[in-house]
C-alpha cells in the first residue's frame, strides 16, 4: 500500500482494511462462481487438467488467510496487528456510545468463533506444516472449511467492517458490489466455446 502523506495513520489503516476486505469479497465471489459446483469443477479439470486443482486450493488458501488476518487479535506476541479488532480502539477514541461499541465487539467475537477452525488449518496446515496434526490425521483441522464456514465469516466481517464505518463516521461501503463478476464468469465462457468448437471438431 502506498503511503499517502495527506492521510492520518488512522485513515491510512482503514482504508487498508477496507481493502483488504474487498479482496477478500471478490476472491470468495469468484471461487464460488468457479468451484461451487462439482459440475464446474469437473469441466474446469476436463479442460484444464491440474490447473484447475492448483487453482481452487491456492484461492481457497488465499481466502482462508484473508479471514485469519482480519480476525486475528489486534496484539499478540509478535507485535501489533492490523486487523479489524483495531476498529474498536478507533471507535472507542471518537467517543461513541458505549452499547454501539459493544455490538460492534460482539460481531468480531462471533466472526471469531465461526472462523477458529480456519485458524487452526492456517497455523498448522498453511503456513507450516504441522507434524502432529499431520501424522494423527486431525480431521478437524486437515477438512476443507465448507462454503458456509466461510459465507458466513465473510458476512460477519462485512457487518462488522460496516458498523465500524458507521461509528466512525466515513461512508460505509457496499462489499457485495466489489465484485465485477467478469473474470470468472469470462473464463467459464472461454471455456465452454473451446469444449462446443472441439465437440464440432470431432463431430465434423
Amino acid at each position: 500500500m502506498t503511503k499517502d502523506k495527506r492521510k492520518s495513520p488512522q485513515e491510512q489503516e482503514l482504508s487498508f482494511l477496507r481493502h483488504q476486505l474487498y479482496w477478500l469479497c471478490w476472491t470468495w465471489q469468484d471461487y464460488k462462481e468457479l468451484f461451487s459446483s462439482e459440475a464446474n469443477f469437473e469441466f474446469m479439470i476436463r479442460m484444464t487438467g491440474g490447473l484447475a486443482r492448483v487453482m481452487r486450493v491456492s484461492m481457497l488458501d488465499s481466502i482462508q488467510l484473508d479471514i485469519c488476518a482480519l480476525t486475528d487479535p489486534a496484539i499478540s506476541k509478535s507485535g501489533n496487528n492490523l486487523s479489524l479488532r483495531r476498529l474498536l480502539h478507533w471507535c472507542r477514541d471518537s467517543k461513541q456510545k458505549a452499547e454501539r461499541i459493544e455490538s460492534l465487539k460482539e460481531k468480531l467475537d462471533e466472526a471469531d468463533a465461526v472462523s477458529s477452525r480456519m485458524r487452526k488449518r492456517r497455523n498448522k496446515l498453511i503456513a507450516h506444516f504441522d507434524s502432529p496434526t499431520i501424522l494423527d490425521e486431525d480431521a478437524e483441522v486437515i477438512e476443507w472449511p465448507t462454503a458456509d464456514e466461510i459465507e458466513r465469516a465473510v458476512r460477519l466481517l462485512i457487518e462488522a467492517m460496516n458498523m465500524a464505518e458507521s461509528l466512525l463516521g466515513v461512508a460505509i461501503f457496499d462489499y457485495d458490489s466489489s465484485h465485477s463478476r467478469n473474470g470468472s464468469e469470462t473464463l467459464m465462457a472461454i471455456l465452454r466455446e473451446a469444449d462446443n468448437e472441439k465437440s464440432v471438431d470431432h463431430s465434423g
